[in-house]
């Protein structure tokens, strides 16, 4: 979506090579937000629930501590990427989430993690 101003298109690219991590597109043209218009209705409560209860105790169980604690490395956003996309599938599947961390390990490109090419 955000591919129409050029800069913005260039980071997109450099960040499906992998040569700059997402954070720089957040932080150089997102002003550090992404709004609900980003997403379909779908995702939009996915995130509305997960973020709203889940996430926290999801990142606790992969890296034991707080997002504030842990580096902003691709190690970590592929971790991160593959919970979101194990809890995504629990969603569409079931509209819930199990009390365990589905997917955590799990190297697919499916869901959000092909974002970003992962």
């Amino acid at each position: 979506m955000h591919t129409e101003d050029e800069g913005e298109a260039a980071c997109v690219a450099e960040i499906k090579a992998r040569k700059i991590l997402p954070t720089v597109l957040l932080d150089q043209y997102l002003d550090l937000t992404i709004s609900p218009d980003d997403f379909s209705d779908e995702i939009n409560d996915f995130l509305s629930v997960y973020f709203g209860g889940y996430y926290p105790d999801d990142f606790r169980a992969l890296f034991g501590k707080g997002t504030y604690d842990v580096p902003n490395t691709w190690e970590v956003y592929d971790q991160v990427a593959a919970a979101l996309d194990g809890r995504l599938a629990q969603w569409q599947t079931m509209h819930k989430f199990s009390r365990g961390l589905p997917g955590a390990e799990a190297k697919s490109r499916t869901g959000l993690g092909r974002l970003f090419g992962r």
